[in-house]
């Protein structure tokens, strides 16, 4: 790979500490962290080193990270292949059961679409809607600054 001036390239693989030579998504903390969903685990690194987060208290039963991002209030998100969502900041992580199928970041905060609806990720928890949106739902689009158009077994349905 080639890099354009004032860019530097550089490939990481398994010998350098990455659990998985496959990365899904990637995103930064306010801090500086770079995060990897990983086939293998979500990795943490910071610049220099990578460390694959102990997710073991958040007794998720898979460790196959498809997505990864960071809501506005500061707390990290990541997906795991169909076996729930973690949260994660300040050294507290949490395990939530339900699946992802979609971020969605707005201003108001993240959106978490699921095989049963949208939710609001709100200080590391997922909060149900009222009324519910029907799932399942497997994207979204902003629409305006207080309302998205998910989307629902391939109609878009207003919220």
């Amino acid at each position: 790979m080639e890099a354009g001036p004032g860019w530097l390239v550089q490939r990481w693989s398994r010998d350098d500490g990455i659990p998985a030579n496959n990365v899904a998504d990637v995103a930064q903390t306010p801090d500086g962290m770079v995060w990897l969903a990983t086939y293998g685990g979500l990795v943490r690194f910071d610049g220099l080193t990578f460390e694959v987060v102990d997710t073991s208290a958040a007794r998720l039963p898979a460790n196959v990270f498809t997505a990864v991002t960071v809501a506005p209030d500061g707390w990290l998100w990541a997906a795991t292949e169909n076996h729930g969502l973690l949260s994660l900041r300040g050294g507290i992580i949490r395990g939530h059961p339900e699946s992802a199928s979609a971020f969605i970041e707005s201003p108001e905060g993240l959106w978490v679409g699921s095989f049963h609806g949208l939710y609001a990720a709100v200080d590391g928890d997922l909060r149900s809607l009222s009324p519910p949106t029907p799932g399942p739902v497997f994207g979204a689009a902003k629409k305006t600054r207080s309302s998205v158009a998910v989307t629902n077994s391939g109609r878009a349905v207003p919220r």
